[in-house]
């Protein structure tokens, strides 16, 4: 993890989570589901901002005055827009704000053409 982040507000107990190694057992095995929903309700109830990943789908949503928020994908968004799509977490405010940059993807998707033709997946995410 890199060490230019860094949390300035102290006062606040935050709870964050990368990636997830092997992540089909959460889904498919009762223990880690237990686990994961043990660490969410945890969350709604201690934390001001709770932050999950992985589906490239951005949202925002409330539960009992937490914030619950996807931020989307920079690269393989899964909405049907183009662009990176990002979040702005406003600590004064206590709102967070989607976001969207728009980039070129034409060398991006020239590049996969060329180095993996069989790979049609992430060029049709890239150009929807």
């Amino acid at each position: 993890m890199s060490r230019n982040y860094k949390f300035k507000d102290q006062d606040k107990p935050y709870f964050i989570s990368f990636a997830t190694v092997y992540w089909i057992d959460t889904f498919i095995r009762p223990v880690y589901k237990d686990i994961l929903i043990e660490s969410i309700n945890y969350c709604v109830e201690k934390k001001d901002l709770i932050v999950y990943g992985h589906t490239h789908y951005p949202v925002v949503f409330s539960v009992q005055e937490q914030i619950i928020l996807n931020p989307g994908s920079v690269g393989q968004t899964r909405d049907g827009k183009l662009g990176a799509c990002w979040a702005l977490w406003d600590t004064t405010e206590h709102t967070v704000t989607l976001q969207r940059s728009h980039y070129s993807t034409t060398g991006l998707v020239k590049q996969c053409r060329e180095n993996d033709p069989e790979m049609t997946y992430l060029q049709t995410v890239l150009t929807r």
